[in-house]
């Protein structure tokens, strides 16, 4: 599989069944020392309003992702611990 395939694949919570955005939208972070993906990096609001919403930026760890379907991708949210979230500068 291609990295471009997964582009248009919704991340899905495995938890919930809530939507956390697209595959396209995130950024991939990887290990400078290994080159190994470490996660993905997902900018997202706080706020339903836009204009005093914060942004933020998730990082969800690479072995939160358990499956890879046809138009889906279902993360596992119990490592939501293990998500680094903090304010974008």
């Amino acid at each position: 599989m291609r990295l471009r395939d997964l582009e248009d694949k919704e991340l899905i919570s495995l938890q919930d069944g809530r939507r956390i955005g697209y595959f396209g939208d995130a950024d991939l972070v990887f290990s400078g020392e290994t080159g190994e993906i470490v996660g993905l990096e997902i900018n997202t609001k706080s706020s339903i309003l836009q204009f005093f919403s914060e942004k933020r930026v998730s990082l969800i760890p690479w072995r939160a992702v358990k499956k890879v379907g046809k138009e889906v991708i279902i993360l596992d949210a119990s490592a939501e611990a293990d998500v680094d979230t903090f304010t974008d500068l």
